[in-house]
């Protein structure tokens, strides 16, 4: 009789054992229903043809060094929302958009802001976008837009040119520049005083202009062509001495100064 009970008391234990493991691995399953893992990220940049400030292979490093995802992570919306928020955190990400498909795939899309103007001083550089938001230079990169140098400052990452007025005409006269096949290939860095007068070089002689302030520009650029064009081959038939500077800032006149005096 006692053999029978023992007997009879491992069967009992041994479907109290079967049962919590068939319980085990249904909550496991079930758990992986609800919380999939991560298969691979995938990277669309939207206008990268246009512009190469980020790479999709250094995105997708980014994300997987920041541990939010990555291949074998879990996959859930909570870590799309992370991931969407660090990515939008890059001052060179205009748009961005990230969701999961039934496939356990993370995608990642978005648009990357266009360089309009390269603003370089001695605390660092930056790009300004047709926006006035600034995001920093790649290494190795250098995007075709004038050069801005001289007494500006520096815009933090993701934030606007304080000088609101100033930013709008300048960022207005840089698109013109790179917009015009002449003045793009003249006019390759602009330089600022503390009054927020610029002047520049030309590339194609050695004179300075003094432009003065930026708000008339496309006035003050068709009248030096004009001077280009009209005045200064017959002043180059007359006197071979070359001018120095030539001096915009005065109302619808342009000031040609020689020698070493301002």
């Amino acid at each position: 009789m006692a053999k029978i009970k023992l007997a009879w008391n491992r069967i009992v234990l041994g479907f109290t054992v079967l049962g919590l493991a068939v319980c085990l691995i249904v909550y496991i399953s079930s758990a992986n229903r609800g919380d999939p893992v991560c298969k691979g990220i995938e990277i669309k940049i939207r206008n990268l043809e246009e512009v190469k400030l980020i790479a999709p292979g250094n995105l997708e490093r980014m994300i997987e060094q920041s541990r939010i995802a990555g291949k074998g992570k879990p996959l859930n919306d909570d870590v799309v929302k992370k991931v969407l928020k660090l990515v939008s955190s890059k001052g060179s990400v205009k748009n961005v958009l990230a969701y999961q498909t039934g496939d356990s795939i993370l995608h990642v899309e978005l648009e990357q802001r266009i360089p309009v103007v390269r603003i370089l001083t001695s605390a660092g550089s930056c790009y300004l976008d047709g926006e006035g938001i600034a995001f920093p230079s790649v290494a190795g990169y250098a995007c075709d837009t004038p050069l801005v140098t001289g007494k500006i400052r520096l815009p933090a990452e993701g934030k606007r040119l304080t000088d609101s007025v100033f930013a709008r005409n300048l960022l207005e006269f840089a698109e013109f520049v790179s917009n015009s096949p002449f003045w793009n290939a003249q006019i390759q860095q602009i330089d600022v005083d503390e009054n927020r007068n610029v002047e520049f070089a030309v590339c194609s002689d050695s004179h300075l202009i003094r432009f003065g302030q930026l708000n008339g520009y496309k006035r003050k650029l068709d009248n030096l062509l004009t001077f280009y064009r009209k005045v200064n081959p017959y002043y180059r038939e007359r006197d071979n001495s070359p001018y120095r500077i030539l001096d915009l800032r005065f109302n619808r006149q342009i000031v040609a100064i020689k020698g070493n005096n301002d």
